[in-house]
């Protein structure tokens, strides 16, 4: 049961933290709390974190603890991270800063609410997307590392490409 209990800690802390960290960047960036697309983009980012966290605590714990991994032991991919994240803070903070001084308001007009909506839409996809290749390939970890028991997929998404994620 401790096991359990360190896993739910670990992701409800993962998860308390990444939304925070978001939340910072967007409305920090933004010099707002009225930045309601940033509110949604966040809804959504909780809601499908925490279904897919549940998700995946009913159909493989282990997999949970391979996806809280997060100390790469290969050089190449530490880079490649840390570019993802870095790439990941930019965005959120440009998307803060273009609400702030409205630069895209200014040479696009408004943003209308259908692509905001289609935005969103394009984010839940992206999500199923990871949670239908996490559910076909169980040692999808964070990290590059190979285990007992692991075999190739050949299935789902990876009928069509190796490395859909």
């Amino acid at each position: 049961m401790s096991d359990a209990m360190s896993l739910k800690s670990r992701l409800f802390r993962r998860a308390f933290i990444g939304l925070l960290s978001m939340a910072a960047l967007l409305f920090i960036s933004a010099g707002s709390l009225k930045f309601w697309q940033a509110w949604a983009f966040l809804a959504l980012q909780l809601t499908l974190g925490v279904g897919s966290g549940i998700y995946f605590w009913k159909l493989d714990p282990k997999l949970l603890e391979r996806r809280l991994l997060t100390r790469e032991k290969v050089g190449e991919q530490k880079i490649i991270m840390i570019l993802v994240r870095a790439l990941l803070a930019f965005t959120l903070c440009l998307s803060g800063l273009d609400y702030r001084f409205g630069w895209s308001r200014s040479f696009l007009g408004p943003v209308p609410l259908w692509l905001t909506v289609l935005s969103l839409a394009v984010v839940l996809g992206c999500w199923l997307l990871m949670i239908w290749v996490i559910s076909v390939n169980r040692f999808a970890a964070s990290v590059i590392q190979i285990e007992a028991g692991q075999a190739v997929v050949s299935t789902g998404p990876y009928r069509i490409v190796r490395h859909p994620m």
